[in-house]
């Protein structure tokens, strides 16, 4: 319980940390952000899957600030369609730091490297069409907290949920104008769903 209790409060601080920097830095681009559902929702669920993960053990200090990260990107970018640099680079540090410190700093390198190089071709082929470099730098940012193997399976599951989601939109005559659709959200989900599930086959 003691576990579950810290792996929530330091998701819960970190969430709350890189909150506060997404709001200024959305000033910077003419966006007033307040808290509301999105966020309030996004941060609970950061807050509960991190507490389960610390409770369970099975990935370190580096997941609960990942699902901060991933939390606060998903809901800067529903609201302005923008994945903010700040906000990943923070949370990157934080990332860092604990990977140094449970001497994983291996996992983390190649981890960013490879989720980042294959989000980055795919926005060369599709010339920043199917996804934006916000969303390349924060696949880069799962990876160096999950690693490569897992790095992948969350990006995996993110392609199908988006997928899908994009599928429904289009039967029922809803995809906007532009048809673009944020991917943050996506990437989030995969996130989550791919370290509870690792979490609970461990």
């Amino acid at each position: 319980m003691l576990s579950a209790a810290v792996g929530g409060v330091s998701t819960l601080a970190t969430s709350t940390f890189l909150f506060v920097l997404a709001r200024r830095t959305a000033l910077c681009y003419g966006f007033r952000l307040q808290f509301d559902w999105i966020a309030g929702g996004s941060i609970a669920a950061a807050v509960a899957i991190g507490a389960t993960l610390a409770q369970m053990d099975p990935f370190g200090a580096a997941a609960e600030s990942v699902l901060a990260g991933l939390a606060v990107s998903a809901w800067t970018d529903v609201r302005t369609g923008y994945i903010f640099d700040r906000v990943v680079i923070a949370c990157g540090v934080i990332v860092a730091i604990a990977k140094v410190l449970e001497r994983d700093t291996a996992s983390a390198l190649w981890g960013a490297a490879a989720c980042g190089s294959a989000l980055g071709l795919l926005w060369v082929v599709t010339r920043g069409r199917g996804l934006g470099l916000g969303d390349v730098k924060l696949g880069a940012l799962v990876g160096s907290a999950l690693g490569v193997g897992l790095g992948f399976a969350s990006l995996g599951t993110a392609f199908i949920l988006g997928g899908a989601y994009i599928v429904g939109l289009a039967l029922f005559r809803r995809l906007p104008a532009d048809r673009t659709v944020v991917f943050g959200p996506f990437i989030a989900l995969g996130g989550a769903i791919a370290m509870v599930s690792a979490a609970a086959t461990r």
